[in-house]
């Protein structure tokens, strides 16, 4: 199973905007939303990860409408998790979080890609593999 690592997105006039990769325990101090019908277990591994990291998330905009989760964050009234897939969203920045304490399955790929060869290779290895 292939993994990517998780991303935070933030309002590109955040002051860790300019940053390459962003240390997990630098966001202790924000606020963050998540989308509520994502119930794939990526809440409690990030409440996980930020405890590891030596605090405890304050998760306090639990919406449904991705269009709300992006005008939160571009006002900078709250961040979020994303994966380094993520489209686009104007006004903010994605940016991966330092040492991967977070990572994902990936669910879906384009062909070609690193990620499709990779399965690709690993289902071939597979013993349930059927020529």
């Amino acid at each position: 199973m292939l993994k990517e690592p998780a991303c935070v997105r933030l309002s590109a006039t955040h002051p860790l905007a300019g940053r390459d990769r962003i240390v997990l325990a630098d966001l202790a101090e924000e606020t963050w939303t998540i989308i509520v019908e994502e119930d794939d277990g990526s809440q409690e591994a990030m409440a996980d990860a930020c405890r590891r990291a030596g605090f405890t998330p304050k998760l306090r905009y639990r919406i449904g409408d991705r269009k709300m989760r992006w005008d939160l964050i571009v006002a900078g009234r709250a961040i979020s998790l994303c994966r380094p897939t993520s489209p686009h969203a104007e006004g903010t920045v994605l940016r991966p979080l330092a040492g991967d304490p977070l990572t994902g399955r990936i669910r879906t790929w384009t062909e070609g890609t690193p990620a499709s060869r990779e399965q690709e290779q690993a289902e071939r290895r597979s013993p349930l593999h059927r020529q």
